[in-house]
């Protein structure tokens, strides 16, 4: 990826960064747009930055933009019924293993609510939740999002539950070298 398409693509993120915002903060788009919108370029370097790093982990999950900040957003969200706080993703959080986890997770809930058909016996079913429920009460305990929980402490999980969660292809060696 060049300097010129990582900047084009850090522009398309930084604006759907700043969509997301307005629709999550219920903010209107009248009220919103007084004059020009402003753009990466009005930014201070650092958060340029942060936005190339976050293009450069779009590029990397060979992801659309504007489905990658809503990943961003919808997991955030979703962490936010679970800690009962009302969580928006900063700009440093769009970018790094955790932020291509979040994203990875995502498009596998989404291909897995397409595809409800299979069912499953009744014991995979339990191991399931009883992973789901660990996976909960680490992230309470150590005060981590899930998808940091299952990126940076994978050997507490099966593989089969990291396959479900979707981050499996990205802790896999990570897996094997604490397991071995």
């Amino acid at each position: 990826m060049t300097k010129k398409q990582r900047g084009k693509l850090a522009s398309r993120i930084y604006a759907s960064y700043r969509m997301q915002l307005l629709v999550h903060l219920h903010i209107g788009h009248k009220d919103a747009v007084v004059g020009r919108a402003p753009s990466l370029a009005d930014q201070p370097p650092k958060v340029r930055q942060l936005f190339a790093r976050a293009a450069n982990t779009c590029n990397e999950a060979a992801a659309d933009p504007d489905a990658y900040v809503t990943a961003q957003f919808e997991k955030f969200v979703e962490y936010s019924r679970f800690a009962r706080k009302n969580r928006l993703p900063q700009p440093h959080h769009l970018h790094g293993l955790g932020a291509l986890a979040r994203y990875v997770e995502y498009a596998h809930t989404l291909d897995d609510r397409k595809s409800r058909a299979a069912t499953e016996d009744s014991r995979q079913v339990k191991e399931f939740w009883r992973e789901e429920r660990k996976l909960k009460g680490l992230t309470r305990v150590t005060r981590m999002l899930p998808s940091d929980v299952l990126t940076e402490r994978p050997e507490e999980f099966t593989p089969a539950f990291l396959e479900h969660k979707g981050v499996w292809d990205l802790v896999e060696d990570i897996y094997d070298e604490r397991t071995c």
